[in-house]
């Protein structure tokens, strides 16, 4: 056999040799660790990691019950692990330890509803008068007269990381 076809019958062997890198799949189990996915062939999978990592730092897509996943090897092993989702139940960032993200709309609402209830405490307090025997006494001076500032969604937006 001549070189040049040699080469293609050894490029074919190794070929044939490798094992599949990535595969499409459904999960099969609730989200959480580790998953359950079945393979376009139905062929079940367990102990699908979220992560190539270990699962408890970075960023953790958790997918749907039903949705399509790609499911990659880690190098020549059997440890599979979760490389893209078409569905998202949860997203979780460095273990979640800071809790939920904010709904900022909402936020800002709550603390300029405050800010209202703030003030009209305050033009309550300033404004109010006493029964004295002498007739009616002002409150005394109060040193702050001014306005409670609003709060403004930029003061304490993160906008690199939204949803």
């Amino acid at each position: 056999m001549d070189t040049r076809v040699r080469q293609i019958v050894e490029g074919f062997e190794r070929l044939l040799r490798l094992t599949e890198s990535s595969f499409l799949a459904t999960v099969e189990s609730e989200p959480g660790q580790p998953i359950v996915v079945k393979d376009l062939n139905e062929t079940e999978y367990r102990d699908v990691r979220v992560s190539a990592t270990d699962g408890k730092s970075g960023f953790i897509l958790n997918p749907k019950k039903g949705s399509w996943i790609i499911v990659s090897r880690i190098s020549n092993s059997n440890q599979l692990y979760i490389s893209m989702v078409s569905e998202v139940d949860s997203v979780e960032i460095m273990g979640g330890v800071n809790g939920g993200l904010i709904k900022i709309e909402a936020l800002e609402t709550k603390l300029n509803q405050l800010i209202t209830e703030v003030n009209a405490l305050k033009t309550d307090y300033v404004g109010h008068t006493h029964s004295t025997p002498a007739g009616l006494s002002t409150a005394p001076a109060v040193p702050f007269t001014g306005a409670f500032s609003q709060f403004k969604k930029a003061d304490f937006e993160n906008d690199k990381v939204t949803h």
